[in-house]
């Protein structure tokens, strides 16, 4: 298959936010597949280089390459050695959903961990869950009020 030269210019809508919460590598991640969902960068064509594209959007290149890692990681994009990163020939619906999986189990525990839960609490949750545990006995009778 012959491969195609794609050179993103500013119109495809690749920007990033500085002041957003969302680090700037997960906001080129969101963006680059989106292009590639919809069609703009189809299977085959090369992305600019890791260089290329951290001086067009002035960040670092060490995080363009993380975002491209990651990508190529859940299948949208193929690194070759010497060539470059090419859209690849079809995103595996496993690497989108592991992606999406591990991006929720992050999030919840998280949550967790804000809540007070610990991990080496065997079972028995952190200190939420001995709340929770102490308003039971409360309302069976077992503890005084």
């Amino acid at each position: 298959m012959a491969r195609e030269c794609c050179r993103i210019a500013p119109p495809s809508g690749l920007r990033v936010n500085r002041k957003s919460a969302v680090p700037v590598h997960v906001q080129l991640m969101t963006q680059i597949r989106h292009l590639i969902s919809t069609g703009a960068l189809k299977p085959g064509m090369q992305l600019p280089t890791v260089r290329q594209l951290a001086g067009f959007l002035r960040i670092n290149p060490n995080t363009v390459s993380r975002a491209l890692a990651n990508l190529e990681r859940d299948g949208y994009v193929e690194g070759h050695q010497g060539r470059g990163t090419f859209v690849a020939d079809r995103p595996t619906r496993e690497g989108r959903a592991a992606h999406s999986l591990a991006r929720l189990v992050g999030e919840s525990l998280t949550r967790a961990r804000r809540l007070g839960f610990t991990h080496g609490a065997g079972g028995q949750g952190g200190p939420a869950a001995g709340r929770a545990r102490r308003m039971q006995r409360r309302r069976a009778g077992a503890l005084p009020r």
